[in-house]
């Protein structure tokens, strides 16, 4: 680093220090709108907010609350608050997580009922990860117009049963996005689903001319996949007030760390179930295990929990534990 760099960092002693919030993240910088209001403005990061955020790929997220030094020379981003709440991307390549949005009091779970058919285990996943960050989970089954109403009806008694609200969305018909809208006004949101799930029109529709900007994909007729149309995360304001956090399309969540048993505390219907014949059941081959037996869990939201169970395994091996 250049002497003249090394100064500018240490130049704590000019400028206005205002706390912002920040909106987008990229190679140079980050854009932060001011927490006492006015323009976003662009700035920099400090060489030691990147240490801090060494385990991330980014040291930041939109959402992040940080402290900002406004000068002549340019706006630096020197310190970050600590976080009451992250939601990460795991890499594709096993490496750092991407973080994606922080300081959020919702997460929305977009599940479509059709085109591309429902991904319950991502919709799970988020929703563990929601509880274990204990922000409030929602649920919402996009594409409604497409399904006769007992699928409709089917998944909202699934999620209602693993006590998660839910709302059926149908842009075109404006079926549910009021009722939406309301869940997130006046809070910090964010939205996850697969590409394709109708993401993008849902936010478009309820972001107004905010949104204007938000691209809508098609599903790919050969892989029953969608298309990716957000790039990276942002902090978008809702005219009803409050902020949502606008994702890519994700097929896979990171989750810290655990044995099943906690991984287990993550499915609230668990805990209403008696206790199985063995006190650290893992539900998975267990005999006697009351959350496998007929009835009690619903087999899909089994199968997801299961399949997190033989990734965190599979993990493990790789590392080596």
């Amino acid at each position: 680093m250049s002497a003249a760099r090394r100064d500018d960092d240490d130049a704590v002693d000019e400028g206005i220090l205002r706390e912002a919030r920040v909106r987008r993240v990229d190679a140079q910088g980050c854009e932060v709108v001011p927490l006492e209001g006015g323009e976003p403005l662009f700035a920099r990061v400090r060489g030691r907010v990147h240490r801090i955020g060494r385990g991330e790929r980014s040291p930041l997220a939109p959402g992040d609350i940080v402290e900002v030094r406004v000068r002549g020379s340019g706006s630096v981003v020197e310190k970050v608050r600590p976080r009451r709440s992250r939601f990460s991307r795991e890499s594709a390549e096993g490496g750092r997580p991407q973080i994606l949005a922080a300081n959020v009091d919702l997460v929305v779970a977009l599940l479509p009922l059709a085109e591309p058919p429902p991904n319950h285990r991502l919709v799970d996943r988020v929703l563990a990860a929601a509880c274990h960050e204990d922000v409030e989970g929602l649920v919402v089954l996009s594409k409604a117009d497409l399904v006769g109403e007992s699928v409709v009806e089917d998944h909202r008694a699934l999620y209602r049963g693993a006590g998660v609200e839910v709302e059926a969305v149908s842009v075109p018909g404006e079926r549910g996005v009021e009722a939406v809208e309301n869940r997130l006004r006046a809070r910090t949101s964010v939205v996850v689903g697969t590409s394709g799930a109708g993401k993008s029109t849902l936010l478009k529709r309820i972001l107004g001319p905010a949104g204007a900007d938000i691209g809508i994909g098609a599903v790919n007729a050969k892989t029953g996949k969608g298309r990716h149309t957000t790039t990276a995360s942002r902090l978008l304001p809702l005219p009803c007030g409050g902020w949502v956090v606008d994702t890519p399309g994700v097929r896979t969540l990171a989750l810290p760390e655990m044995r099943p048993a906690d991984l287990a505390l993550l499915f609230p219907e668990f805990a209403r179930l008696d206790p199985c014949r063995f006190h650290d059941c893992t539900h998975t081959v267990e005999p006697d295990c009351r959350a496998a037996a007929e009835g009690n869990v619903d087999p899909r939201r089994l199968d997801s929990y299961r399949a997190m169970v033989e990734t965190m395994r599979q993990d493990a091996e790789r590392r080596g534990w």
